[in-house]
């Protein structure tokens, strides 16, 4: 795998999220690039990674990881959506120092919604590319509005989503979206899982995203020993990728000053 370096400073590794590669998260990494060195890789299964092997775990996932740790010397992490799964897990083995997650897809206590899922693995294994990134995105409500709308109407949408560069990888990566939200999705345990993490932690989610990661990132705080929950108003489930200043100065901050960041606590109340 390539580790693909951006920025001067200390080292942050940056764990994408499914159905994309790091190419769409460069524009966050420039963000942070005046203070810190921000470390992309592609997990497996994408361009230059390795193909999911036969019995592919999320011990797979971390086993790559500490690599890529390894050859960095990183101890900070950001993550978004599967990738945050990888690095809680990871980070109940791992020497992290900070860690901020966007919108981790964690399955506590069946917060994360799962009833898609089989519905959407077939349409993948039958090849129907526009029905299976519809079905997905109408269970886990990640498109505002257009998750009301008739699956028919949404299967249009996405159709016309894949002619975008974003949407072509996503639905030429599906095999792997199926294989990484089934280990997702089947570990569903109780925060309490990951208390033993003593890192610090700051986990975010936006005002338009999906009010399910509000209550799964509430109950990480409560769990965690070191841990913050704050919201960042105006941002979806893509927003980091998007890099707005304002979604990515909370993560400067804490990386910088960590949960004490007297900054971070004043520009990011959210709605409650």
């Amino acid at each position: 795998m390539t580790v693909e370096s951006i920025g001067t400073g200390p080292g942050i590794l940056f764990v994408h999220g499914g159905g994309i590669t790091t190419a769409p998260y460069r524009r966050f990494a420039h963000r942070l690039a005046a203070t810190f060195t921000v470390h992309l890789y592609n997990r497996r299964g994408r361009a230059d990674a390795a193909p999911h092997g036969a019995g592919h775990t999320v011990d797979t996932d971390i086993a790559d990881l500490a690599a890529v740790q390894h050859h960095t010397g990183a101890r900070y992490v950001a993550a978004h959506s599967h990738g945050c799964f990888v690095t809680l897990r990871a980070a109940r083995q791992l020497a992290f120092d900070r860690i901020a997650l966007y919108d981790p897809t964690v399955n506590l206590g069946g917060f994360f919604p799962t009833d898609w899922f089989a519905e959407f693995e077939a349409a993948v294994r039958a090849g129907h590319r526009s029905r299976a990134l519809a079905l997905m995105g109408r269970g886990v409500r990640a498109g505002g509005p257009l998750s009301a709308l008739p699956l028919s109407l949404q299967t249009a949408v996405a159709h016309a989503f894949q002619w975008t560069p974003v949407g072509r990888t996503m639905g030429e990566l599906l095999p792997t979206v199926v294989i990484e939200c089934r280990e997702s999705l089947t570990h569903d345990e109780p925060a309490a899982a990951y208390a033993g993490i003593t890192a610090e932690v700051l986990l975010v989610t936006g005002g338009w995203c999906p009010p399910y990661y509000r209550t799964i990132n509430n109950d990480l705080a409560a769990a965690l020993p070191r841990a913050a929950s704050i919201v960042v108003p105006g941002s979806r489930h893509d927003a980091i990728a998007i890099a707005r200043p304002a979604l990515c100065a909370p993560f400067a901050e804490f990386f910088a000053d960590g949960l004490s960041s007297p900054r971070r606590t004043r520009s990011l109340p959210g709605p409650a």
